[in-house]
């Protein structure tokens, strides 16, 4: 990201400007955003987007630490959104260190492959340790699968 002082440097390059009209010239941008924005208006800049003054409700909220309930005010804030003719560049990939994968179909397979059917024997192995672990451990309540709440019905549409 850069400073201010290094977009107002690039800003002064690319336009052909003196450093200090550049500074000017875009602070007065800033500003103008700022003030037109602040009156309630929707700022459309061709090429760029469009700036807007976003309002929030007041609402009801809890505090994370205490579980009290809150009362949160009323806000604003200043919303961007980007034009279409807008094209943003992504950063270049870093090429990763270390050694480079292979591809797949590069890949031979191997000649100690055991078959699939090996790895069920595991499997049944398994079941009487299991079996083993429920008698040494005390018995416990089954708990009751958790209910869902009923689904809301929508809202009826008027004529």
């Amino acid at each position: 990201m850069a400073t201010f002082k290094e977009l107002i440097s690039d800003f002064a390059t690319h336009t052909g400007l003196e450093p200090k009209v550049a500074d000017k010239a875009l602070r007065g941008v800033i500003e103008f955003i700022a003030t037109r924005t602040a009156q309630g208006e929707k700022l459309r800049l061709p090429g760029l987007g469009t700036f807007e003054v976003k309002k929030r409700a007041a609402r009801k909220g809890r505090n994370p630490q205490t579980g009290e309930a809150i009362k949160i005010k009323a806000s604003s804030r200043l919303a961007f959104r980007q034009a279409a003719t807008l094209a943003v560049a992504e950063p270049p990939k870093k090429a990763k260190a270390g050694k480079p994968k292979a591809a797949k179909a590069e890949a031979a397979p191997k000649p100690d492959a055991k078959p699939a059917k090996a790895k069920a024997a595991p499997k049944a192995a398994a079941a009487p340790k299991a079996a083993a672990a429920a008698k040494a451990a005390p018995a416990t309540k089954a708990k009751a699968p958790a209910e869902k709440p009923a689904p809301k019905k929508a809202a009826a549409k008027k004529k």
